[in-house]
């Protein structure tokens, strides 16, 4: 014989069945907001002021920032967390006249698949007659180092300042 049950024990048992799919989303919750704040502890490690160190060409060629083969000196980037770009340089003109220079854009970083280029670092400056758009692999990106290989594939090293 079945027996009717009780409001109050029909609503106990309703109570009790959710709890048990609980842990499962909190779960899901704790590995989205894990993944969430990871990438952006990485957007957040490229924020800042960095100073261009050495500039090595697809040939192989490892030009410094002193060299006279150097034509962009004192080259800063100051990347925002804002995603705004900064970037001032120095160019050595005809008979060591020098012009400093100031660009302005933004920036993206994004997680990539490939285990040798764990970020692509979107560039795209916005000057008064052109903007220019440049997507690059990031090799290594630290509190101290980033170094990326751009479109024509010079491998490009950075310190922070």
């Amino acid at each position: 014989m079945r027996t009717e049950k009780s409001f109050t024990e029909r609503r106990q048992l309703e109570q009790k069945r959710p709890m048990k799919k609980k842990p499962h989303r909190i779960f899901f919750l704790f590995l989205i907001s894990v993944f969430l704040f990871s990438c952006g502890s990485d957007s957040q490690k490229i924020v800042g002021r960095w100073e261009k160190v050495k500039d090595v060409l697809d040939n192989g060629t490892v030009v410094e920032k002193n060299s006279p083969y150097n034509y962009y000196k004192n080259y800063m980037v100051d990347f925002r967390s804002d995603g705004k770009l900064f970037i001032e340089y120095d160019t050595d003109q005809s008979l060591g006249s020098v012009k400093h220079r100031q660009d302005k854009g933004e920036w993206k970083l994004q997680k990539n698949n490939l285990p040798e280029f764990p970020f692509l670092l979107t560039v795209k400056i916005i000057a008064e007659d052109e903007t220019r758009e440049s997507i690059n692999k990031v090799k290594t990106l630290s509190d101290k180092e980033l170094i990326f290989v751009s479109q024509d594939k010079h491998t490009v090293y950075f310190e922070r300042k």
